[in-house]
């Protein structure tokens, strides 16, 4: 299950909850803010993080640090 941020619009508490991709968009299935318990929720974007070989030992890296590409090995000329 894909990993969430949300932000209450009661409290305006942002937080984090494990949702079910299917459910994720869908407003019946919204989670409840954890600090003011109410249901008016909404999902926020938040920054993208991939895993990638050239990235280190954690592995984790931004996209812009994944190469790659329709360029050839050689480069743009």
């Amino acid at each position: 299950m894909p990993l969430y941020e949300y932000r209450c619009t009661d409290c305006n508490t942002e937080f984090e909850e494990l949702v079910n991709a299917s459910q994720a968009d869908d407003k019946r299935h919204a989670p409840r803010c954890p600090k003011c318990k109410s249901e008016k929720t909404v999902r926020i974007l938040s920054a993208a993080t991939v895993r990638s070989s050239s990235a280190g030992p954690g592995g984790l890296g931004s996209l812009g640090s994944m190469g790659g590409g329709c360029a050839p090995s050689g480069g743009f000329s």
